[in-house]
């Protein structure tokens, strides 16, 4: 079963409006995924060639919670909601132009596995380093 599920682009060609929203389906770290742009070839079919990529930092979701990762400017923030007990997580790309504007754009979402240690250096936890003998 997937962790996480894309919904649909919002306010596209609208740089500092625009986002895609993202349901988290399963507890889960986002540093785990990237998310990627592409296009769609002539035959209406997603390309193999990625355009732009977001890694998520390290941040703890639950299930029932929802991800909006809006392509301009913005402070990364949270809010909870507890008339629905469900929290928002709000982060922001930094790009300078629109990645949804031409309609003709599709997003992938990855998960990948790190090693622990890379997940300790996010926490500003230093990894225990072992010599070889």
């Amino acid at each position: 079963m997937y962790e996480l599920k894309i919904i649909s682009a919002y306010q596209r060609g609208k740089l500092n409006s625009e986002y895609i929203l993202i349901e988290v389906l399963r507890d889960t770290n986002l540093h785990n995924y990237i998310l990627f742009d592409s296009s769609y070839t002539e035959f209406h079919s997603a390309s193999n060639e990625f355009k732009h990529t977001y890694w998520f930092p390290y941040c703890e979701v639950r299930e029932g919670d929802y991800v909006y990762l809006y392509s301009g400017m913005g402070e990364n923030r949270k809010s909870y909601d507890n008339a629905l007990d469900y929290t928002e997580y709000l982060f922001y790309w930094g790009r300078q132009e629109s990645a949804w504007d031409r309609g003709m754009e599709t997003a992938f979402l990855f998960r990948i596995n790190l090693p622990p240690q890379i997940c300790n250096i996010e926490r500003n936890i230093e990894p225990e380093v072992r010599k070889l003998a």
